[in-house]
């Protein structure tokens, strides 16, 4: 019987023993400090539209350039898509005509870039409102956020569809509480010297109006997606 007393009592000064050294070392220890975090801005990825005429497509046989402006802008930013709908030889009246073509990709926002060819075609800055309204009140209906961009000279314009791309790019300017953004390309493009024709070296050297790499390097660089 004694026996069994001893055990016990050398069983509980063990257990007392043990909890108090635990307790002292736990007391001793300096505390943990865990910091939370807090992400301030987290990155959503978009689907950006892009539909426009050859300097939108920005690919063309002789090899130039080696980025256009949806390559530049996926460099840029990786986390979105962009999807190029540029086609060689549109006027803004084609664009209109096509303008559904974005709707498949379920775009967030879509940049419209046209007017050159209609400028060339000896169009009127009022004609070429016209359908750029229409555009941007369709994309606007189905809530998409515009990019809308301003029109580059092309170096053989006579002096009357120089007057009318500066009426055009005035009017693109003057809406821009309709649009999330507006891109002024024809002061990038522009020699400031003289805004009928581009800077020598955004001239992709083989035409009157297409751009370099350099040049689309420069726009992208402009672009703020918000």
């Amino acid at each position: 019987m004694w026996q069994s007393n001893w055990r016990f009592w050398t069983y509980a000064k063990t257990f007392l023993m043990f909890t108090i050294s635990t307790a002292l070392f736990v007391a001793s220890m300096k505390p943990i400090v865990v910091s939370a975090f807090t992400v301030k801005e987290f990155i959503v990825p978009k689907t950006i539209v892009m539909i426009g005429d050859s300097l939108t497509f920005g690919k063309w046989e002789n090899g130039s350039p080696e980025l256009n402006l949806s390559d530049r802008l996926k460099l840029k930013y990786p986390f979105h898509t962009f999807v190029n709908l540029g086609n060689n030889g549109d006027t803004t009246s084609m664009i209109n005509q096509r303008k559904e073509e974005a709707v498949q990709y379920n775009p967030d926002i879509v940049f419209v870039w046209g007017g050159i060819n209609d400028i060339s075609a000896s169009r009127t800055s009022e004609e070429i409102q016209k359908d750029l309204q229409e555009i941007h009140n369709f994309y606007q209906e189905l809530d998409y956020q515009i990019y809308a961009f301003t029109v580059t000279p092309r170096d053989n314009n006579s002096p009357q569809m120089v007057k009318e791309r500066f009426e055009l790019n005035d009017w693109i300017e003057s809406k821009e509480n309709e649009f999330a953004g507006i891109i002024d390309t024809s002061s990038i493009i522009s020699d400031p010297n003289n805004q009928s024709v581009r800077k020598s070296e955004y001239k992709d050297g083989f035409t009157v109006n297409h751009l370099s790499d350099s040049a689309y390097k420069a726009i992208a660089e402009k672009i703020i997606i918000k």
